[in-house]
């Protein structure tokens, strides 16, 4: 079964907590709260219980400038802030695989001793590699230590999407958990299909005007419901 993920770019944890009920009506599954976005990075225990009440669940994303984010503050300052985020028990948290090792093992061992899941991410804004070299990406998450693997890939034409979507197929008869998608519009199809390549997670905004190269949930949905015609349900 894959996952819809809306992502929520508000400006404090609060405001973000007060819109998931909204992405949970659509369809959402869980919601990405994106520390890079906010005033004062924050999500409490209490936070985090507000979205238990309503089904929800969490991943705590703090991105880099280097992965397409807004957070400048380097690889000890955003170890030491997810660290902190830790305590308030999200169900999940994405460490970039850009990270120095010397503050990635950390946060990954202490994340998965308290129970808390872990994303290792890598975004390539410019292109899709060759083959060999995603492949080579996955492998590294891996050996990071996620439970699950994020790659995402610039696509300049479809055949940068079919790669993407074979490499999402072979990690996943592989026993891979993964979240492999294309970013920009030829990468549309990898998340319509995500469930038949089978991506765990996929991303999206909540509206249109949030994220122009991705799909909004509404649009995606609607794809999937196309898909359940013929015999499929994502």
């Amino acid at each position: 079964m894959t996952s819809i993920c809306v992502t929520l770019r508000q400006r404090s944890a609060q405001a973000a907590l007060e819109l998931a009920p909204a992405c949970g009506s659509l369809g959402a599954d869980m919601v990405e709260i994106r520390l890079d976005h906010q005033d004062r990075i924050e999500w409490s225990p209490s936070h985090q219980k507000g979205l238990g009440r309503i089904g929800m669940r969490s991943v705590i994303t703090l991105r880099s400038g280097q992965d397409g984010g807004h957070f400048k503050g380097g690889d000890e300052a955003a170890s030491e802030a997810l660290m902190r985020i830790i305590d308030s028990g999200p169900d999940l948290i994405d460490v970039e695989l850009g990270m120095s090792q010397r503050f990635r093992d950390p946060l990954v061992e202490r994340a998965r001793s308290s129970g808390v899941e872990v994303i290792i991410s890598h975004h390539d804004h410019s292109s899709t590699p060759p083959f060999d070299h995603m492949r080579a990406i996955v492998d590294r998450c891996a050996r990071a230590g996620a439970n699950i693997i994020k790659a995402a890939f610039m696509t300049r034409s479809a055949e940068d999407s079919r790669a993407i979507l074979e490499l999402a197929c072979t990690a996943h008869d592989e026993g891979m958990r993964c979240s492999i998608m294309g970013m920009g519009p030829f990468g549309h199809i990898t998340r319509i299909l995500a469930p038949l390549s089978g991506s765990e997670i996929v991303y999206c905004p909540m509206d249109d005007t949030s994220a122009v190269d991705q799909l909004d949930i509404r649009t995606l949905k609607c794809f999937w419901s196309i898909l359940r015609r013929d015999g499929y349900d994502p």
